[in-house]
């Protein structure tokens, strides 16, 4: 199956044999992708949507071809059917890339990212950082009173 034209149907994309060559943007809906069996060719880097969880089932049968330059990002990624998902921010690649984390079920020259939300501070954290850069900003008015 080749798929080149945006899709929005509802829910997600789920391989069960044979391949899948996704070759376009947005051709895979904004669902999550299964696979179960086979190959997922994905021939550009923004092809599963940054939100999406990519799941290989992880029985030997599955396969995803990364055929574009750069790092796709993924909701979360896993390769053993959900049972364990890759680390937020983990790069992963296949054996012999330069990916700190690889996979025999990953192939190709591209890679997948998991998303990973910027840090948001604990409010105690927030409250101690205002509290000391308003005693900077004081602190030298005192001084320069001081003087006159």
């Amino acid at each position: 199956i080749v798929t080149n034209s945006l899709n929005d149907y509802p829910g997600g994309t789920r391989l069960g044999f044979g391949t899948m060559v996704a070759t376009a943007d947005g051709v895979l809906s904004t669902g999550d992708v299964l696979i179960d069996r086979g190959t997922l060719r994905l021939q550009s880097s923004s092809i599963i949507d940054d939100a999406a969880s990519l799941v290989i089932q992880g029985t030997g049968d599955e396969e995803v071809d990364l055929e574009f330059d750069g790092t796709d990002i993924v909701g979360a990624l896993s390769f053993d059917d959900g049972a364990t998902v890759e680390a937020p921010g983990s790069v992963c690649g296949a054996i012999g890339s330069r990916a700190p984390n690889q996979s025999t079920f990953l192939d190709g020259r591209g890679f997948l990212q998991v998303f990973q939300e910027a840090a948001v501070p604990e409010p105690s954290t927030l409250a101690l950082s205002l509290l000391g850069l308003m005693s900077m900003v004081a602190s030298p008015r005192s001084r320069n009173r001081r003087r006159s």
